[in-house]
Formats: structure tokens, sequence, C-alpha cells
């Protein structure tokens, strides 16, 4: 969501802000004991934070937001990080947790989403608007 509010930034849009308790995806990587970060994705990788690249359903024709998301894609982020090559070659083309991590991390330092480490105890609604 960040990411893709960071591509319509240029547009009369509310702010919006990802809130994360300790770090993107922590309870992936095995550092706050959800998972140890070694289990696959069960689903393709190409299902990133663009999928399904369909932004003119929503917004105006003239909009190129698919166009922007995909500079932050999953493809993107292998040619980046120099693993096209690799990743074309392994038997096994579900990242696991812990790589995905590494790829939206990635995206957030790409996109500059805001981004709040906190912890969310209550939500309300006043003028209008969420408060967190």
């Amino acid at each position: 969501m960040g990411a893709k509010r960071a591509c319509l930034r240029d547009r009369r849009l509310p702010e919006c802000v990802v809130i994360e308790r300790h770090e993107i995806g922590a309870h992936w990587t095995g550092q706050y004991h959800y998972t140890d970060g070694l289990q696959c994705l069960v689903t393709p990788p190409e299902h990133d934070i663009g999928f399904p690249y369909k932004s003119r359903s929503f917004f105006s024709a003239q909009a190129d937001i698919d166009s922007e998301m995909h500079t932050l894609s999953w493809s993107a982020y292998l040619a980046d990080s120099k693993q096209s090559v690799d990743w074309l070659h392994r038997l096994d083309k579900y990242p696991t947790h812990k790589e995905f991590v590494k790829y939206l991390k990635w995206v957030h330092d790409r996109s500059e989403f805001p981004l709040k480490i906190a912890n969310v105890d209550k939500i309300s609604v006043a003028d209008g608007n969420w408060r967190l």
C-alpha cells in the first residue's frame, strides 16, 4: 500500500503512513519468533507489491501508475541486486519469507513511503479521519 501511494504522489490523495511494530516484515525474518524465515512463499514472487498491475481500472486513463510500480517489482529487485541469473537457474522459484522481506525493504528504500515504527493499540475516527 505504501509503495502504491508513493507512486501516486502527484495526485491529490490522503496521506498514508505504514505502521510496523518492529520493522518491515519483522515476523517473516525469524527475529520475532513468528516463523524462522525459512518457509517459502505460497504464491509466486511475481505477485509482488504491484500485482495485478491494473491501476488503470481504478484511476484515470492517462495515469501510468503501473509503469512506476514495475520499477518496484520483484524482477526489478532481482536485476538491481544482481540476482536475476541465479534466480532463473533456481529449481525452487518461491523465495523464503526472509528473502521476500529483503525485497520489501528494497521497495521501501526506493519509494520512500512514510514508515512509522509503533504499536497500534487503539483506532478511532475523528473529523472524518482515522486516529491511531
